[in-house]
């Protein structure tokens, strides 16, 4: 028999994960972090996580995410943002790599974990990025890309 994700509607939330396959949860992490998802995106960004290809492939993908309410909203109009946005019940996250004209890249992540409805939790990562940005140039506590 097959091993199949549910397809639950979005509001159906965390409780939808007790019903994944055992196989997929067993390689699930428990717990987000900030370092693991800014690690796992500066990695692709260096091409050095898989095959340079597959990096490729992969950031592409990223920079076709079409939610871009969060880090998106949060930083100047079209500039480069390959990211991966996720939301459930009062979750809001995104991790973006970002590569701003004429300066060096960097990863951008905001987890929250507060009661907040969708839109809140959107406007929230927004506010954050919005404050990284102004404040970028002290990047002494980010994952490096090189």
């Amino acid at each position: 028999m097959p091993c199949t994700t549910p397809s639950a509607p979005r509001d159906a939330g965390y409780a939808g994960a007790s019903r994944i396959c055992p196989a997929v949860r067993s390689v699930l992490p428990t717990r987000s972090t900030r370092t693991v998802w800014a690690r796992v995106l500066a990695a692709v960004a260096r091409r050095d996580i898989a095959d340079p290809a597959a990096c490729v492939a992969i950031e592409e993908l990223l920079a076709a995410c079409e939610h871009r309410d969060g880090i998106g909203a949060g930083i100047p109009p079209g500039t480069y943002l390959a990211n991966k946005t996720g939301w459930i019940e009062e979750v809001c996250h995104d991790v973006a790599l970002v590569r701003p004209e004429a300066e060096d890249p960097f990863v951008l992540c905001v987890l929250t974990g507060s009661p907040l409805a969708d839109d809140a939790g959107h406007r929230l990562v927004a506010e954050v990025t919005r404050v990284c940005w102004e404040h970028r140039l002290s990047r002494s506590d980010q994952v490096a890309l090189r």
